[in-house]
């Protein structure tokens, strides 16, 4: 039996890894061609050229892993048919079923790889990779990327949210600030705005703000403030820079998803391909 488990095993290894080198070189060459025009520059070497193919590649090779699997199993499977290796099996009283147990162990241990690497060991070097395409090719420097947003939403609790005209992380500086409080039927109990508020580590704070409370959408009450310590969120939190998925670890895109939820902004998608590529890993075991 471990002879035939071993010989299971080989014939089906040998197609995955060739369709899976043939599968990967080929999106390969599409990149290459599609960015040729970035290549042909005075300043850019062969060693940036491939060093950019071989690690932002390197996750689409796992994206293509599920579709080598299933014909990787198909060819192994129609060439032990084809030479009578199944009827030999048979004949010798051995159970076929249990031949094929080791086929879904190769799957689930292909799936627990693939998951380990696309979660933990290709994200560092995607991201790599689109830093060279940056720094080398398009003449970004990713150092000085922006790090300021206009309009920011947040859902600080059910029944309090705040809007941010501006926000600068490098300062940790945000402008327009308005708190909005409502009561346990969603209308507004009360209403602190501030021009500015600064970052102290731990809280904002609020200057030169102006306090409203409310009582069936009347107000009741307003009080000028100088000094307003705010509670929220830590201003790393409120940035979101373009980011592939890839370039995301299993904790950064969680983290990435719940700062998406906490500032109000649509998360949805964030939240499909997250999905994705989880269920992409463990797709092998079960094709």
């Amino acid at each position: 039996m471990k002879i035939l488990t071993k010989h299971f095993i080989v014939e089906f290894i040998k197609p995955l890894v060739f369709l899976l080198i043939a599968f990967t070189g080929l999106s390969v060459l599409s990149d290459f061609f599609r960015d040729l025009n970035l290549f042909f520059q005075p300043d850019v070497r062969t060693h940036h050229v491939l060093q950019y193919l071989a690690f932002t590649n390197l996750h689409k090779s796992f994206q293509l892993l599920p579709i080598a699997t299933l014909l990787a199993v198909l060819f192994s499977f129609n060439t032990m048919a084809k030479n009578g290796e199944f009827v030999a099996i048979k004949v010798s009283g051995a159970d076929l079923k249990k031949i094929f147990v080791p086929m879904l162990g190769a799957g689930l241990l292909i799936s627990l790889v693939s998951f380990v690497a696309v979660f933990y060991l290709v994200p560092p070097v995607v991201r790599k990779g689109y830093e060279i395409k940056n720094r080398v090719f398009l003449k970004i420097d990713t150092n000085a990327a922006t790090r300021k947003r206009r309009k920011v939403s947040m859902i600080i609790s059910p029944k309090s949210r705040m809007h941010v005209g501006f926000i600068d992380m490098d300062s940790r500086l945000m402008e327009d600030v308005v708190l909005y409080e409502y009561d346990s039927n969603f209308r507004f109990s009360s209403e602190t705005r501030a021009k500015k508020a600064e970052w102290e580590g731990e809280n904002w704070r609020l200057t030169d703000a102006l306090r409203r409370v409310y009582l069936a959408d009347e107000i009741v009450s307003e009080k000028k403030i100088k000094s307003l310590n705010l509670k929220v969120a830590d201003p790393s939190e409120l940035i979101f820079d373009s980011v592939y998925p890839e370039e995301m670890t299993f904790a950064e895109h969680i983290r990435r998803l719940n700062n998406l939820k906490k500032t109000g902004a649509p998360y949805l998608l964030e939240k499909i391909r997250f999905q994705y590529r989880i269920a992409a890993t463990f797709s092998n075991f079960i094709i």
